[in-house]
């Protein structure tokens, strides 16, 4: 049966459950006494800055997800802007960011 939207799911993994081999994968590497994440932090340590920067960098799209751009326009006038405090100015910029992120607008 081909998928139709709003159908409830039937059947097969529940969301967030590993599959088996994954589970039998981290078992294994458990039972070998091999702990990937030592293995590469060690390696990196030893090697020189450079290199160990690149190591990095490429590490950190795993612990950290990459931001999209977004594009904001902004309303007010250079007049409004330098009229309000800067307690004002950081509520709006929160309140742009949050408008942003939701995708919602005035």
């Amino acid at each position: 049966m081909s998928f139709e939207p709003g159908r409830q799911k039937t059947g097969g993994r529940k969301k967030g459950v590993p599959n088996r081999k994954s589970l039998d994968f981290a078992k294994r590497l458990e039972e070998l006494g091999v702990d990937p994440v030592k293995e590469i932090a060690d390696r990196i340590s030893s090697l020189d800055d450079a290199d160990a920067v690149s190591a990095y960098s490429q590490l950190l799209p795993y612990l950290y997800p990459k931001r999209k751009s977004v594009e904001a326009e902004i309303t007010l006038s250079p007049e409004t802007v330098a009229s309000m405090s800067d307690q004002d100015l950081i509520a709006k910029a929160k309140e742009l960011i949050e408008e942003a992120e939701n995708g919602s607008a005035d």
